[in-house]
Order: C-alpha cells, then sequence, then structure tokens
C-alpha cells in the first residue's frame, strides 16, 4: 500500500544552512576590541577564545573576527598585556 500526500500535508524539506542559521543568530552588544599598538602578540587570547574569533596577524598583534566575536570578555580577563576590552558595538 502507498501512501501519497498532497503539498500541505507533506512535511517540509527545506532547512537553513548552517550559515543562514549564524546569520539569524542575535548579535551580542557587546565586542572584543584590542590596543594593536601595545600588544605583545603572546597569543593568550587566540588559545582563550571560545569561538575561535581572535588570531595573530604577522606575528605583531592580535585581530579580531568580529562576525565571529560574541562579546563574552574571556579575552580581557585572560591578556597578560590589559589590551584587550569588551565594548560596545
Amino acid at each position: 500500500m502507498t501512501t501519497t500526500l498532497s503539498a500541505q500535508q507533506a512535511p517540509s524539506l527545506a532547512c537553513a544552512s548552517p550559515a543562514s542559521r549564524e546569520k539569524a543568530r542575535p548579535r551580542s552588544k557587546y565586542k572584543a576590541q584590542n590596543e594593536q599598538d601595545r600588544c605583545v602578540a603572546c597569543g593568550v587570547c587566540v588559545k582563550m577564545c571560545p569561538k575561535d574569533a581572535i588570531s595573530i596577524l604577522k606575528g605583531c598583534y592580535a585581530v579580531i573576527d568580529e562576525d565571529r566575536c560574541v562579546g563574552c570578555g574571556i579575552c580581557e580577563k585572560n591578556c597578560p598585556a590589559g589590551v584587550m576590552h569588551k565594548v560596545t558595538r
């Protein structure tokens, strides 16, 4: 026996892609920011960031990917040079 569903009865198979789900997520009102001229590029913030939003540019200073940053402040709390700051977007 086969069952045929009408278009109204059939479950929707369209799923949002992971990228579109990420964009739909509400952004935090905070973001990380650093004083690049004082950054010692130690990498502590890179290791501590739960969202992999921070990288070290050419061994000189930390760079924050604002699209990935959730403004949690972990980098600020762990920065030995005191150059990472949690600021309003």
